[in-house]
């Protein structure tokens, strides 16, 4: 019979991170920030839409692209989250 021995450390070190993973985390808080941005003025151009149609036509043709930027951000934002959590407070 053989044996095993398994030794356990309590504190273990977190992993480096490298240049890269710090340029991700601005790239991913840029992109948040940007959606933050689009979702304030997608608002404001559906309030003017309703409120007057004076404008040009087809101005509101890019509302659909940019819900669904917003949704694929919204899907992402918690692992981002996480994961920019994870860079800048290890």
């Amino acid at each position: 019979m053989k044996q095993k021995i398994i030794t356990v450390t309590l504190h273990k070190q977190p992993p480096r991170r490298g240049v890269w993973a710090y340029v991700l985390t601005y790239i991913r808080m840029t992109i948040i920030v940007l959606a933050c941005s689009l979702t304030a003025g997608s608002v404001d151009v559906a309030v003017r839409i309703a409120a007057s149609r004076g404008g040009t036509v087809g101005g509101e043709i890019f509302l659909p692209l940019l819900a669904l930027f917003l949704i694929y951000v919204g899907t992402q934002l918690k692992s981002w989250t996480k994961q920019i959590l994870e860079v800048l407070m290890p």
